[in-house]
């Protein structure tokens, strides 16, 4: 499978406050010019607004010059708009719906923002940390509305981007972040100097074995299926509940496959030995499976749905396989 790069987002400083070049200080027209040079390249744009006055970061945003900024994206050919919220007058706004249309704000319904958007975030922004990333993996296990429902073929949820080649991720935990985007079928967004990202954290986000569960027809987003905690004394009378390990399924082409994730949240210590039977994740094909290691792409061999699978999973690391059936 060849690696094509698709999308390059520029983001904040040219996509907002179009109503108002001046304030940017931007040649518009030498932008525009430059546009087609971008999409001859094979690459697709991405750009950046907001709803209210101002961007989260203080740019002028499109409140009251929306149609103008929606065709002025439209003639420059954007191929993709992330419409962000912050400073906007929502009780003003909530105030003018009916009660029905103002739960939206409250308890969203996300079969009608499906309908409506391709790519939607959850949660917060995420940061270059190993606490940022695995708590929005713990927010799609947890799924609060159930919104991987609704997650296919147009509409994604999104967990924001992938911050693998930067500086707060280790080896193991970036192989986490990419598995577990992949897994949730999430929009693989990257945010990272491609001129100096190292050659490991590159290869990884070119791996075709983890992309191709990503880009999977089926478009199913994964299901935690196991999450198993221990209470840890601490000091005679206090006790800190952790995160041990987490396995997530997502069921993949061909027709009765699986992507299975294991994921080992705890920060020290040795790999974690992990061993089920095929059927406590769900493989009860009688005929068995053959099951593979995703980033090596290592043939691990054939597995009926009692047979125990073993594997070791390294402190804040995954193991990633794939099963398909025989």
């Amino acid at each position: 499978m060849d690696i094509l790069l698709q999308d390059t987002n520029m983001l904040t400083l040219m996509t907002v406050g179009l109503q108002n070049p001046e304030i940017l200080k931007v040649d518009y027209k030498q932008i525009q010019l430059d546009f087609p040079v971008i999409h001859a390249k094979g690459l697709k744009l991405g750009i950046y607004g907001d709803v209210g006055t101002k961007t989260c970061a203080g740019f002028p945003g499109s409140e009251g010059y929306m149609q103008r900024d929606a065709q002025t994206l439209a003639d420059w050919g954007i191929d993709m708009l992330k419409f962000d919220g912050c400073n906007a007058d929502l009780e003003q706004f909530e105030n003018a719906l009916t009660p029905q249309v103002a739960t939206l704000f409250t308890h969203p319904d996300y079969g009608h923002i499906a309908a409506t958007c391709n790519v939607f975030r959850q949660l917060t922004d995420i940061y270059d940390s190993w606490s940022s990333v695995l708590g929005m993996i713990g927010y799609f296990g947890d799924d609060p509305g159930n919104f991987s429902l609704v997650a296919g073929p147009g509409s994604w949820n999104d967990p924001d981007q992938l911050v693998i080649g930067n500086f707060g991720l280790s080896p193991d935990q970036e192989k986490v972040q990419m598995a577990m985007w992949c897994m949730m079928a999430s929009p693989l967004l990257f945010s990272v100097d491609l001129r100096t990202i190292p050659k490991w954290s590159r290869d990884l986000l070119q791996n075709p074995r983890l992309i191709a569960i990503n880009q999977d027809t089926l478009g199913v987003q994964a299901k935690r299926i196991i999450n198993v905690s221990l209470s840890i004394h601490k000091e005679v009378l206090f006790y800190r509940t952790i995160q041990v390990c987490q396995c997530g399924v997502k069921a993949i082409e061909p027709v009765g496959s699986r992507a299975i994730a294991f994921m080992y949240t705890k920060d020290h210590g040795y790999p974690l030995k992990v061993a089920v039977t095929l059927y406590e994740i769900g493989l009860a094909a009688s005929t068995g499976y053959d099951i593979a290691e995703v980033f090596s792409g290592n043939v691990l061999g054939s597995y009926k749905p009692w047979d125990v699978f073993v594997c070791y999973v390294n402190p804040t690391g995954v193991y990633l396989i794939t099963a398909k059936p025989l």
